[in-house]
């Protein structure tokens, strides 16, 4: 019992991580659970609905934007509501009431319903990334593990019928776990189906199951007809409290199409309701910067240095130069680097070097090279990289390091700094 209690009590490490970086914040002039980001920390945002969108439009989705807010009149908002109402935000406006979204469905549906669907389209995939509103309970909230207000990606996917619906949610299933691996960590999976389609699509849950390569935990007390849905995956990353950290949702959907009234047309001219695949393939991005943080956690306690994935780093090379004099050089560097499509930064303060290196250590920065007298004359840097267990130290002209950090990235979406260039000239968020 004591040592339940202790645990309890305990911070999960990102929450410490996210102020230490100057990356996110509580937002103390909003309702409880909505957050605020500092430059970097919106910088990293940025790149993660980057990176998402990229995945998504590999998959053909066509992005789209809708309103945040919906009527509680219309009848298929409130019928998907009954299975939501105790976490929904509602508002009154000209006496009509109104719910704000809490995923990207309602906002998708609409624009479906009112498309001319083809068979030929099939599957057809939409994408959105909403800022979303949860009511949850004030004592669930908890730095980027739970909040109030989000950022969720939703992609939905239209098939024609149950069989080719099974093949892409199978298909999407394999991305989710593969955009996990990217990112350093596996899941644990949940189930959630009722018995009739288990009874009926067991060699579809097992080719599921081989997927994640580990036990899942199936739960196959679902009501019958009582959801729109007939399995509801969720893959959780487990922090460092032990809590799984809901980071995937994907369900098959068979009753939302007849209620919102989104039909395509057959081959032989008829009208029919297709099923649809919800997939949020990487969940709240929220809570994807929560797992980035934690696992970088665990690196720290297994006796690795933490650290985050170079293309995602607010700054990627930052350079120290080690008196005044030096600085002109670090600025022609750094432009170099910038038009190289690279982040850098230049600790241009009036401290000694050996504090500059403690600093661009603190702050988790991958690569920090030094500019003396030196370095000027022979056009090397002394580079020191960031690595598993220590920096490793190298010397390398300013191309070869250039193209280190292009080789380590690419692929991957790229944003310029949000912060200024001279350490020197920036504010200090809290």
């Amino acid at each position: 019992m004591f040592k339940k209690k202790a645990r309890s009590a305990e911070a999960p490490p990102h929450l410490g991580i996210m102020r230490e970086l100057e990356l996110v914040g509580i937002e103390d002039l909003s309702d409880h659970g909505h957050l605020r980001y500092y430059p970097k920390g919106a910088l990293m945002l940025d790149l993660l609905i980057d990176y998402l969108l990229d995945q998504v439009l590999e998959e053909g989705a066509c992005p789209v934007k809708s309103s945040i807010m919906y009527s509680l009149s219309a009848k298929p908002v409130k019928e998907h509501a009954k299975l939501f109402g105790e976490r929904m935000y509602q508002l009154k406006v000209d006496k009509k009431r109104y719910v704000l979204r809490y995923a990207a469905c309602f906002g998708q549906f609409s624009i479906l319903k009112d498309a001319i669907i083809s068979y030929r389209c099939l599957p057809l995939k939409i994408f959105e990334l909403a800022d979303s509103y949860r009511l949850e309970q004030s004592g669930e909230i908890s730095g980027l593990f739970r909040q109030r207000r989000f950022y969720m990606g939703d992609l939905h996917v239209l098939c024609r019928d149950l069989e080719s619906a099974k093949q892409e949610f199978l298909r999407l299933y394999a991305k989710a776990y593969k955009i996990a691996g990217e990112f350093g960590w596996n899941y644990v999976a949940m189930f959630n189906l009722c018995r009739s389609f288990y009874e009926d699509n067991k060699d579809f849950i097992v080719k599921l199951a081989k997927v994640s390569a580990k036990p899942v935990l199936l739960n196959l007390g679902v009501p019958e007809g009582k959801y729109y849905w007939v399995i509801n995956i969720d893959l959780d990353f487990i922090d460092n409290l032990g809590r799984p950290v809901e980071s995937v949702g994907m369900q098959i959907d068979l009753g939302n199409a007849k209620r919102f009234g989104i039909e395509y047309i057959d081959e032989n001219g008829k009208k029919k309701h297709p099923i649809i695949i919800h997939a949020a393939l990487m969940g709240s991005l929220e809570r994807w910067l929560n797992n980035i943080l934690e696992n970088a956690a665990k690196q720290k306690k297994i006796g690795k240095l933490p650290s985050l994935p170079l293309w995602l780093s607010p700054i990627q090379i930052r350079l120290l130069p080690i008196a005044s004099r030096h600085i002109n050089k670090a600025l022609e560097l750094a432009d170099q680097f910038e038009a190289s499509r690279i982040r850098v930064d230049i600790d241009d303060r009036e401290i000694s070097l050996q504090r500059k290196i403690r600093h661009a250590r603190r702050e988790w920065i991958p690569i920090y090279a030094v500019i003396g007298d030196r370095e000027i004359l022979s056009n090397k840097l002394s580079v020191s990289i960031r690595g598993e267990k220590e920096y490793i130290n190298k010397e390398m002209s300013p191309k070869q390091l250039a193209n280190f950090v292009l080789k380590k990235c690419a692929g991957k979406p790229f944003r310029k700094s949000y912060v200024q260039k001279r350490i020197s000239l920036r504010p200090v968020f809290a």
